[in-house]
């Protein structure tokens, strides 16, 4: 709520909203950071298996570089509906679903070869969905009456 409602209206009030979009989940992680220093305190701490200090902040970085990713989608969501709902429903879906373990489904030689050819072509028939209707779904009249008193959403249609 604090970046979507808060932080995203107060930087569009002072940088362009494609601005706005691509800043605000850089304060997302920087609020996130103290999780590596938490990090390297437990590791400090433990006595059996140890990480590297490159591998934690490697660890991080790849945390950071997909909550930004998404914080730019969250981002557009928000501005484009107009509402914090979406937002919060699509936050909710991707932290009980996770990242999926593409990893897993590139080893073909585990016995389940079918079964993941099929993942992979549902992946892919998925993103192609997503990437050409993002902008028809996300249409505001589709979550709201034309109340054009927000400024967010007045830019979309000026």
């Amino acid at each position: 709520f604090v970046f979507r409602s808060s932080i995203l209206c107060l930087l569009y009030s002072h940088v362009s909203l494609f601005s706005a979009i691509f800043y605000s989940p850089l304060f997302f992680g920087l609020a996130h950071f103290h999780h590596m220093l938490e990090h390297f305190k437990q590791n400090h701490n433990e006595r059996g298996h140890r990480l590297s200090a490159i591998n934690i902040i490697l660890i991080h970085l790849f945390q950071f570089s997909y909550t930004y990713i998404f914080g730019v989608y969250s981002s557009f969501l928000f501005i484009r509906t107009g509402h914090f709902i979406p937002s919060f429903i699509i936050h909710t879906l991707c932290n009980s679903l996770g990242i999926p373990d593409f990893m897993n489904l590139v080893d073909l030689n585990d016995g389940h070869r079918q079964r993941k050819i099929i993942y992979m072509i549902c992946y892919i028939i998925g993103l192609w969905l997503f990437s050409t209707n993002l902008y028809a779904f996300t249409q505001s009249n589709f979550y709201y009456s034309n109340d054009s008193s927000i400024i967010i959403y007045r830019h979309w249609f000026s």
